[in-house]
């Protein structure tokens, strides 16, 4: 008779299959591993009943936050599309009934650029500041921000901070544009035209290559010519 392996099967008495310890033996398992599973059965089954929980909460949660995107994305499409009047009010609810979704940070950012159109250069920059707070630096609506706050502070006088801003947006690509012509423009104010020049001198270098490289070369260009006439 040949020598039994562990690939054998071993016969299973029909009265044992509902024995945990005769299922296991239908595996080939080693006698001492099938002597500490049944020991151990109650802690086996706890366990396996508590990843089964976590599993189905984990695919329920999923579900939950697809369905939150899902609906606070359309909510702000709509409220985008809503009248002047009512737009504020329509993006503040998906601000406060999607909160931490990217949908209500966005409605936040919209409700900010609001109040800077209407006027309200103080509270826009209150609001760009809460905004800036809940989300990080990779964040791709981090450089937007900045240049909200910089342009709040641009309209408030405080001159140095939006030009810190405007030098930090130069930084950062896709919105060189935005960071040279601020920071140029700081420098007209201040009647620093050697400076203003300078700036916009290093844009032109930095966009060499560029795509929009020839269509805003002749608006800068311009804008150097009109600098030089003020000095």
């Amino acid at each position: 008779m040949a020598e039994q392996t562990v690939f054998d099967k071993l016969h299973v008495d029909e009265k044992d299959k509902s024995n945990l310890v005769g299922i296991l033996e239908q595996f080939n398992l080693p006698p001492k591993a099938i002597e500490y599973i049944d020991r151990n059965k109650t802690i086996i089954y706890s366990v396996l009943a508590i990843i089964a929980i976590v599993i189905v909460c984990w695919s329920l949660y999923g579900s939950y936050t697809e369905k939150k995107i899902t609906e606070s994305t359309s909510a702000l499409a709509i409220a985008m599309d809503a009248e002047t009047k009512e737009k504020i009010d329509k993006l503040e609810n998906v601000a406060r009934k999607y909160s931490g979704t990217d949908a209500a940070t966005w409605a936040q950012v919209n409700i900010a650029q609001i109040v800077m159109e209407e006027g309200n250069f103080q509270q826009a920059q209150e609001k760009f500041i809460a905004i800036q707070a809940e989300i990080s630096k990779e964040d791709a609506l981090y450089p937007l921000i900045e240049f909200g706050m910089g342009q709040c502070d641009e309209a408030l006088g405080n001159f140095d901070k939006a030009l810190e801003k405007y030098k930090y947006l130069q930084k950062i690509k896709g919105f060189e544009s935005l960071g040279y012509t601020g920071s140029s423009r700081i420098y007209e104010i201040q009647k620093e035209y050697d400076s203003a020049i300078h700036e916009l001198e290093k844009y032109l270098g930095v966009m060499v290559g560029e795509e929009s490289y020839n269509q805003e070369k002749t608006a800068i260009e311009t804008k150097i010519n009109q600098l030089q006439g003020m000095k």
